[in-house]
């Protein structure tokens, strides 16, 4: 009985959604959020991306381009989520924007994408940032991951 009230209440909530137009970021989540509910998480994602191209601000292009890196990251597929960051930070770095939650899950995206230089830069430049956001200092739990031999020797040959 519960499951089928669970249903019937997904559904309803899937037909008003579906036809209801995004021009948010967070109406762009809202949407892939009822996918989910009937697990249906490739919907979801084609929703968000989908959602792309009606975002007229880019502050939520960039928050949405964020989302989408982060259902990447959940898929572990770490370099298509990376190539969705690098499009929210064309958009953002040169803005000042205040910390938020998943930071620390984006710089080790890049390091599991293989990008230690990469995530080393995105680490620095958001550690600056707490100059007007102390909340980025949560980030330094991080630092253990630059210091190591590995990314040390990684970074020499970089440079070389």
């Amino acid at each position: 009985m519960i499951l089928k009230t669970y249903i019937i209440f997904a559904l309803i909530v899937l037909i008003i959604t579906r036809f209801r137009k995004v021009t948010t970021a967070s109406q762009a989540y809202s949407k892939a959020q009822t996918w989910d509910t009937v697990f249906r998480k490739d919907k979801a994602l084609a929703s968000m991306i989908k959602s792309i191209d009606l975002m007229k601000d880019d502050k939520e292009k960039s928050i949405l381009f964020k989302m989408i890196g982060m259902r990447y990251c959940k898929m572990k597929e770490y370099y298509v989520a990376v190539n969705y960051f690098e499009q929210s930070f064309e958009i953002a770095l040169p803005l000042k924007f205040f910390y938020s939650p998943g930071l620390s899950e984006v710089i080790q995206a890049y390091l599991n994408a293989n990008q230690p230089d990469r995530a080393k830069e995105l680490y620095d430049n958001f550690l600056a940032r707490s100059s007007y956001d102390r909340k980025f200092n949560k980030l330094k739990k991080l630092e253990g991951y630059f210091t190591t031999e590995e990314h040390k020797q990684h970074a020499k040959t970089a440079a070389d």
